[in-house]
């Protein structure tokens, strides 16, 4: 983990963390404040574990995400379609 001083907020989890340079290191995960405020030592997931992860959850659904895309945006599409169907007479 990279530890920071980042302030973490509630719901701020999952953000990610960048350098001076705008770089993205981490995704904020975990504060430990002694107070239960958003002031303490922060802590981040390396963005190289992240893409490690990633890659290896997505390998074995590679062939599949094309198409599971595709499905996803004609269903948006006849729905938005649907709906503007229902209300014109």
């Amino acid at each position: 983990l990279i530890q920071t001083d980042a302030s973490i907020n509630p719901g701020n989890s999952g953000g990610g963390l960048v350098n001076s340079q705008g770089e993205l290191i981490g995704i904020n995960t975990l504060i430990f404040s002694p107070t239960g405020a958003n002031v303490g030592i922060g802590f981040a997931i390396p963005s190289n574990r992240i893409v490690s992860f990633a890659e290896t959850i997505a390998r074995p659904w590679q062939r599949y995400i094309g198409w599971l895309l595709a499905i996803i945006l004609v269903y948006s599409l006849l729905r938005r379609l649907y709906r503007r169907g229902a209300g014109s007479p």
